[in-house]
């Protein structure tokens, strides 16, 4: 299984060079599933869901975020639905819209669990514990069947 994750794309210079040179790498690796964050897609603050489907055109799956994610209020509106393809951390607050977590199914028809999570270290907030978010997640998903290489 193949899986390529882009860091922050960050406003149009971001996305544009993701359009430019996306298809190359698809077409030469053939990723099973392609995520890239996505908390800078609009102007270097935030995404909208304008700025989500241009980045699924050029074959991104799926997208995380974070603390810079919510300087866009139009994607923030979206969050919260099932179906729009962005994470918010994790370990942000539980009243904090959206999900931290969400089983994305690739191409392959493999399944893959994909957790966001925010760090602490230099955070003007505090955030919760990533580590134990993320043993709790896994907790929570344990009876998925996800891919399993080894």
């Amino acid at each position: 299984m193949k899986i390529l994750f882009l860091g922050d794309i960050v406003a149009k210079p971001g996305r544009e060079t993701v359009k430019k040179i996306l298809p190359e790498i698809i077409k030469k690796h053939k990723p099973d599933f392609i995520f890239a964050n996505a908390e800078n897609l609009s102007h270097g603050n935030g995404f909208t869901p304008e700025t989500i489907t241009e980045m699924q055109k050029a074959g991104v799956d799926f997208f995380t975020s974070g603390d810079h994610a919510w300087g866009n209020k139009m994607g923030m509106l979206e969050i919260a639905s099932e179906d729009f393809p962005v994470i918010r951390p994790a370990n942000f607050p539980p009243e904090v819209p959206g999900t931290g977590y969400f089983v994305v199914k690739g191409k392959n028809g493999h399944k893959v669990l994909v957790i966001n999570l925010i760090g602490r270290v230099f955070m003007k907030k505090n955030y919760d514990c990533p580590f134990r978010m993320v043993d709790k997640i896994l907790k929570q998903t344990e009876k998925e069947k996800f891919y399993q290489p080894f």
